[in-house]
């Protein structure tokens, strides 16, 4: 069973005056609907099926999206969302409305992140991808000629992407090399994590001297890849981590006029 999905924009964007479809405008945002539209069935088959399968079955579900026409309005597109094609031994009913379900649920989802709402990443890169200049958005969801849903959508105010906070780590590691362009940078694998860490020139030529060796890192990570080296040595030669009292002992003794001038 296939869906049916009509879009409406209106405003400055180019092409949308003369009822065109510039593919340079528009090109990238139609080709992360498909992308949200394949994610989002992606994620329906694989909750329905045994988790044995579901990478495999999720796999499937690439949908395919067809511009039918160019409607009438400043730009209106119909589209037509298709299941895959099934082979011997696949289970059609997960995938008779599939279609449907993942058009509407992706539709729902634009609706809840251009309010600023966190719901879906891919309709959060699919309204980013949309020129400029759109004062006003239209999806509207058929399944056969009944419409089963409807969202309207004016100013768009998508949620910002939430930020790692940097934290520091103490462990061993392996350097597996070091680069001088753009800048310098050590990098390295902890236990099968690798990263990137910019060091200063001192630390780049010490990761050199110790590159066949196991050493004892201390970082300031941002992510999973990417950092900046604080300490690098062999492993006998890194001093040992600091309990809490003589942590105390230390901030006490190295800012006391300081904190002797804050407290007055």
């Amino acid at each position: 069973m296939r869906a049916r999905l009509k879009i409406h924009f209106d405003g400055t964007a180019p092409g949308l005056a003369e009822h065109k479809l510039d593919l340079s405008t528009f090109g990238e945002a139609l080709a992360a609907l498909t992308a949200g539209l394949r994610r989002t069935a992606s994620a329906i088959v694989g909750d329905a099926a045994e988790s044995r399968a579901a990478g495999r079955v999720a796999h499937k579900a690439k949908l395919h999206v067809f511009l039918e026409a160019l409607t009438g309005g400043s730009l209106g597109m119909a589209f037509s969302v298709e299941a895959p094609e099934l082979i011997s031994g696949d289970n059609s009913e997960i995938f008779d409305d599939l279609p449907l379900r993942s058009t509407e649920k992706f539709v729902a989802a634009l609706e809840k992140e251009s309010k600023g709402v966190y719901r879906d990443s891919a309709a959060r890169k699919f309204l980013r991808a949309l020129p400029g200049g759109l004062t006003i958005q239209k999806y509207q969801v058929f399944s056969g000629d009944a419409q089963v849903l409807e969202v309207s959508i004016g100013a768009v105010d998508l949620p910002a992407e939430p930020v790692d906070l940097p934290s520091v780590i103490r462990t061993t590691a392996r350097i597996l090399g070091v680069t001088f362009e753009p800048h310098a940078e050590v990098r390295l694998d902890a236990g099968g994590s690798r990263f990137s860490c910019a060091a200063s020139n001192e630390l780049v030529d010490k990761a050199i001297v110790l590159r066949t060796e196991e050493v004892e890192i201390v970082a300031v990570v941002t992510g999973p890849s990417k950092g900046r080296l604080l300490w690098l040595s062999r492993l006998e030669e890194c001093p040992p981590a600091m309990d809490r009292e003589a942590r105390v002992a230390y901030v006490l003794g190295r800012w006391e006029k300081t904190l002797e001038i804050l407290g007055r």
